[in-house]
Parts: C-alpha cells; sequence; structure tokens
C-alpha cells in the first residue's frame, strides 16, 4: 500500500497577508510574524497559567484573508522546530480545519518522541486527502491533576497547505541518509581538528510505472496536478514537507513512521521523467535536502 505524501506549498509561507494570531488562555496576544518564516531558528514563545487544578492553553489560529469566501486545500498540518514545557501536567494536542460546511476536529493527536536532543522537533499531522478550508486551528492544553503551573510552546513555523501523493499502486522507491558536512583537519603532526557542521537528512527517490496522465496531464482535466506541473510549482526553492512513509505494513497510519521519516526541506534535484515505452514512464533522481 502506497503512503507517500509531499506537501508542497505553506501557504503561511506564500500568503503574508492570511492572518496568523495566538490565544494565550482567553486572551488575544496578537500577530506572530516570525511563525511564517522560513527561517525555523526564528521561534516564537507562547505562555498560558492555570489556575488550581485547571487547564493551561495555548492556541494558534490560521485564517485566509478573505475568510470563508476564500477556501484552498490542505492536507497537512504542523508546528515545526516547536518544544513545550508544563512540568507535572498532561499534555493534549487537538486540530481544528474551518471549512464552508462546518468544522473538523481531530482530537488528541498523538505526538512523537525524538530519539535525541539533536533530531529534528516537528510536530505534523497529514489527513487522508486533501480538505477544501479558509483557516485551521493548533491546540495545545496542559491538564494539571494537582496544583497549577504554567504552560510553555516555543515555535518556529506553522504549516497549512496541500498534500501530493502518487496514485495506488504506483511504486515508489526512495533511500534517505544523514549528511554530516563537517570536516576534520589534521596538523602537521597528525593531531585531528574537527570543523563540525549541522548534520541534517536527505532523500533520493523515484516513482515507477507512472501513466502518462499522472505524468503529463489529464486532457478532460485541467486541474489535475500530474508530476510536471508538480514540479513546475514547487521548483528548488519552495520549502517542502515529505513522508516517505504514513503507514506500517498493516496499513495503518503510524505517528512513528510520519515524524521519524519526515523532513521539512526543499528539492535540491527536481529529477527527470524518463519514458519506459508504452504509456509508462518514471519520474527519477528527486533529491530533497533537510532545512533545519
Amino acid at each position: 500500500m502506497n503512503s507517500f505524501k509531499l506537501g508542497w506549498r505553506n501557504y503561511l509561507y506564500t500568503d503574508p497577508n492570511d492572518n496568523l494570531t495566538l490565544q494565550s488562555g482567553s486572551v488575544t496576544v496578537g500577530s506572530l510574524a516570525d511563525l511564517r518564516d522560513m527561517r525555523l531558528s526564528k521561534r516564537c514563545t507562547m505562555s498560558a497559567d492555570s489556575i488550581e487544578g485547571g487547564i493551561a492553553t495555548v492556541t494558534l489560529y490560521w485564517e485566509r484573508a478573505g475568510g470563508v469566501t476564500d477556501l484552498v486545500n490542505v492536507g497537512v498540518l504542523g508546528l515545526l522546530n516547536y518544544s513545550v514545557s508544563a512540568p507535572g501536567a498532561v499534555i493534549t494536542w487537538r486540530i481544528t480545519l474551518f471549512t464552508s460546511a462546518g468544522t473538523l476536529v481531530y482530537d488528541s493527536i498523538p505526538v512523537f518522541d525524538r530519539p535525541s536532543d539533536d533530531f529534528p522537533q516537528h510536530l505534523w499531522y497529514p489527513l487522508d486527502s486533501n480538505v477544501e478550508v479558509y483557516g485551521a486551528r493548533i491546540l495545545i492544553d496542559a491538564e494539571w491533576l494537582e496544583g497549577g503551573g504554567t504552560l510553555t510552546v516555543t515555535g518556529g513555523a506553522m504549516w497549512a497547505g496541500p498534500v501530493w501523493s502518487p496514485d495506488e499502486g504506483l511504486d515508489a522507491t526512495w533511500t534517505q541518509e544523514v549528511v554530516d558536512p563537517g570536516t576534520v583537519g589534521r596538523s602537521v603532526g597528525g593531531q585531528g581538528y574537527p570543523r563540525a557542521r549541522q548534520r541534517y537528512r536527505r532523500w533520493r527517490g523515484k516513482v515507477t510505472h507512472v501513466g502518462i496522465k499522472q505524468a503529463y496531464g489529464d486532457p478532460e482535466n485541467a486541474g489535475y496536478l500530474d508530476i510536471q506541473q508538480l514540479l513546475y510549482r514547487i521548483g528548488k526553492t519552495q520549502p517542502i514537507a515529505l513522508f516517505p512513509r504514513t503507514k506500517d505494513a498493516a496499513g495503518e497510519v503510524s505517528t512513528h513512521l510520519i515524524h521519524r521519516l519526515g523532513m521539512h526541506g526543499h528539492l535540491t534535484e527536481t529529477g527527470r521523467i524518463e519514458h519506459l515505452g508504452g504509456d509508462l514512464y518514471q519520474w527519477t533522481d528527486a533529491q530533497v535536502d533537510e532545512l533545519l
């Protein structure tokens, strides 16, 4: 079962007129410009206090500039380079999507426990399919069973955008590696001098046995997003959210695979579409480098 997904547009980056606000408890704090900045090291810190035995809540709101009349497709939401502190509390994440027909609520979002402090700390929530929305909300609750405390959330960027994936039945193969751009110098006497740099992940992949429709479009539907059009829209400069796998061998959604393999990055090589014969093609030699 194919579960490869690629989030190819983040409206928080591309549409700066959209509204992005924070509520700390019931108080609206205001605009969070740094959460729409591609540099994830520019982080915002948000805090909310609970009363004795109560709940502290931090909420991020994203809404299209045109409101309910300004619908766009969203298939993945995220909070990138984040940290959460609420000593002694039980923390719950919830996501709400605002559609023209009402709200869609996803309760108790499972959060990934990263293996080490140097591994990227992103919250990703890919949907089953793209949904037409005019906004979204990420809500973080901290509940103290005894006493109270302070919930502190720090984030580098918010993500809300559409997802593309190959049609079911196609073979999507890939590799992922850790790139270390650091070097070790050597003195005349043979002493090593490391010049450490930030490590990051690199993905290389291809999609084979692609039909002419997914390679070059549907003549009866100009709006169909084929691979060539996808590459035109992404290029090498637009950040993407890449999920090589989202489901385990049994076909169940895996929080571990989504976060352990998922990457915030950009295409360093868009690859090429090769003709295999007849109406069969393959998209090959695509490469994604992680952005931190």
